[in-house]
């Protein structure tokens, strides 16, 4: 291993599978995800928005008898249900107290159950059953909610069938933000009781450690819930594709779905992943908008960055991967696309570059995000590169009532000096 690799190696502690992609699209994903389920683990998957999170997990679930298979597991076996927070009730009959928002988190999973197992009749039977005990009149029954969901779960993995029933929390921030403490720890009950059998996956934007990092509320619910969250391990990052190959099918994908006026060609589809890479929310943005580009044919890549860069949608797209990251995670990004702009001084570089590098967990989750890459130890650029010129043209920090960067703290050399680490920062 070259000096330059091993440096570059300190960032990647994730293993080696995950950086590897079949020429069959996702499928690599797929396979991890139903070795958890195989190895009876629960599952924190994490991608920046419009990766395709949503879309992913369809695929996975159309598909899972394909993959449980490779493990010993017979078809039909798995039961998945995913949970859209979307869909809670509100309550306001029996009030705002967290016994009601803890039914409404239950109603919720009975009556996805519901309809995710109305195919399968023999199981379907003994859900409706509960779900019509926890939507009962009775405010003994509703306070009951969680026992008749124990008893309904009891059921379907004991004789009918289902060797493991996963539940996924989709948009799980919102989960996290509408549900009570007490919510989170029945279902960790539930899980101790079946835990060969029933798994939880949440589906999120930023690692489940990180949700509340930015707001002290979501991060004191965490503490008080921590014997549930406690349950996942490392995320499984759903990152943006960076094989040529699988880049290029997301792209017929998406160009089926846009159905272009312009038909694309190859020197198109070079030109549009050079800048954009294999982000299927830009990508899907920039098809969109392909037919009034194509008129100003653009003379090469740079001047194609500069006319992207004034459309709207474009720039919503690099806020939506904004909000996907935590508050110190955006302010590494904008250090990073400023040391990148053409003006700036040696001196405030050299300085920038030994904070970033200091910020280890940050520069690790950025580089799983496919948001930032990793050239050697000292050497960093964010990605896509229509992002980072969003950072350098816009700025990351201001939406969202978001602080400024840098900082102002002003060094005797007339440039800007960036805040030391805080010292609990995780190492």
């Amino acid at each position: 291993m070259s000096n330059s690799d091993a440096m570059r190696s300190r960032y990647i502690f994730i293993e080696g599978e995950y950086d590897i992609y079949t020429d069959l699209y996702r499928q690599h994903e797929h396979t991890i995800l139903a070795n958890k389920i195989a190895i009876k683990e629960c599952i924190s998957l994490v991608g920046i928005g419009t990766v395709g999170k949503s879309h992913f997990i369809k695929g996975f679930t159309d598909n899972v008898d394909t993959y449980i298979q490779q493990y010993g597991m017979r078809s039909g076996s798995v039961a998945i249900i995913s949970i859209d927070p979307n869909a809670i009730l509100h309550p306001t009959a029996m009030g705002s107290d967290e016994n009601a928002a803890a039914w409404a988190g239950f109603e919720l999973i009975a009556s996805t159950l519901v309809n995710g197992l109305s195919e399968r009749p023999e199981i379907a039977t003994e859900v409706v059953s509960a779900y019509k005990e926890i939507t009962s009149d009775h405010a003994v029954d509703r306070i009951m909610a969680f026992r008749h969901l124990q008893d309904a779960i009891g059921k379907i993995l004991n004789g009918l069938g289902v060797q493991r029933l996963v539940l996924i929390f989709d948009e799980f921030e919102q989960i996290v933000e509408k549900m009570p403490v007490s919510f989170f720890i029945n279902l960790r009950a539930l899980r101790d009781q079946y835990r060969y059998q029933l798994l939880y996956m949440t589906v999120s934007r930023k690692e489940i450690y990180n949700i509340g990092q930015d707001n002290s509320a979501i991060a004191d619910k965490l503490n008080q819930a921590q014997s549930f969250f406690e349950l996942f391990k490392e995320p499984v990052y759903l990152r943006a594709v960076h094989v040529e190959g699988d880049c290029i099918e997301l792209v017929r994908s998406l160009n089926g779905r846009v159905r272009l006026g312009h038909r694309l060609e190859w020197p198109d589809y070079d030109l549009i992943l050079s800048i954009v890479g294999g982000h299927g929310g830009l990508l899907r943005t920039v098809l969109m908008i392909f037919d009034r580009i194509i008129f100003y044919r653009p003379d090469g890549r740079q001047q194609l960055l500069h006319y992207l860069m004034n459309e709207p949608e474009i720039q919503r797209e690099c806020e939506v991967f904004l909000e996907s990251c935590t508050q110190r995670e955006i302010t590494i990004l904008q250090a990073v696309a400023d040391i990148e702009k053409p003006i700036s001084s040696g001196d405030h570089v050299q300085h920038t570059k030994r904070w970033v590098i200091d910020n280890y967990a940050e520069i690790t989750a950025l580089f799983h995000k496919r948001l930032l890459n990793v050239i050697s130890e000292t050497e960093f650029q964010v990605v896509p590169r229509i992002f980072g010129l969003y950072l350098q043209s816009h700025g990351g920090m201001q939406h969202k009532g978001r602080k400024s960067y840098p900082p102002a703290n002003p060094r005797t050399d007339g440039s800007e000096q960036l805040p030391p680490p805080p010292s609990n920062m995780p190492r």
